[in-house]
């Protein structure tokens, strides 16, 4: 409502390139006249009222977006085969998956797949329960020179059981995974997992030796690259710039996948 009573907004009349005055020194912004105000709002309406005419256009709300959207793999339990599935269709081109209606983010996908890992030995056909959905890691990781690293059964399952403990203490996922002394990245590391949960699934039994190749998160390229014209609002200072900020929400893409709208009875 600010746009049809102001002639501009507050961030504007206050902080504008980066100004910051105390608050006593904040001031409200000029306010259009009276009949002004009347043209935006008579406006503003007619565009709803032109919106309302079309037969296939319904207004809802929020809490109802909501529920036309809602999260159908958060809460779920998955079975054994399901999770071969997701297993499957890991690459070394990391994104989010989708399964009919269901969709993972990667990190989902990270967290399904490193707990199947842990749960095997205990309950081979059991399902594993998406309740968590980790943040991605908030600093540049660590991972080892050489393009391969390989590591034994006995090490590659202890880590998965620290990772599942740093998830589980911290709600995201970890920066660098350590397999011993030996580093490695969270994209390299669910390749791998994803090549362990389909020999368990298949044969029930655990590789002698786990290998860990070169793998990024693809879905990093939903953020957009810090630049110059990303920084157009009024507050920001001239020439402002944010790369650390950017690399952060590019980590952050380990949680992006579609929201896919609800049918009818399901």
């Amino acid at each position: 409502p600010c746009e049809f009573v102001h002639k501009e907004f507050w961030d504007g009349v206050n902080f504008r390139r980066g100004a910051n005055p105390p608050r006593e020194r904040w001031v409200a912004p000029p306010q259009k006249t009276p009949a002004e105000s009347a043209v935006a709002w008579r406006n503003f309406e007619g565009y709803m009222r032109f919106i309302r005419g079309f037969d296939d256009v319904k207004f809802i709300t929020a809490s109802e977006a909501a529920k036309l959207y809602h999260d159908r793999a958060r809460g779920r339990s998955f079975s054994a085969e399901e999770i071969n599935e997701i297993a499957r269709t890991v690459t070394p081109e990391i994104t989010f998956q989708q399964h009919g209606r269901k969709t993972l983010s990667p990190s989902e996908v990270f967290w399904l797949l490193n707990r199947y890992v842990i749960q095997v030995p205990r309950q081979p056909d059991g399902f594993v329960t998406l309740d968590t959905s980790p943040l991605g890691p908030t600093e540049r990781g660590t991972s080892s020179s050489e393009k391969e690293l390989t590591v034994d059964w006995s090490q590659f399952s202890r880590t998965a059981s620290d990772v599942d403990d740093f998830i589980k203490r911290h709600e995201r996922l970890p920066s660098t995974v350590w397999l011993g002394s030996q580093p490695a990245s969270p994209e390299s590391y669910l390749v791998a997992l994803a090549a362990v949960v389909r020999q368990l699934t298949a044969a029930n039994n655990p590789p002698p030796a786990v290998t860990l190749r070169q793998a990024r998160l693809a879905a990093g390229k939903y953020v957009v690259d810090d630049q110059p014209g990303l920084w157009g609002w009024v507050i920001f200072p001239p020439g402002f710039h944010a790369p650390a900020m950017m690399e952060l929400a590019r980590r952050q893409a380990w949680t992006i996948k579609p929201a896919v709208l609800a049918v009818r009875g399901k």
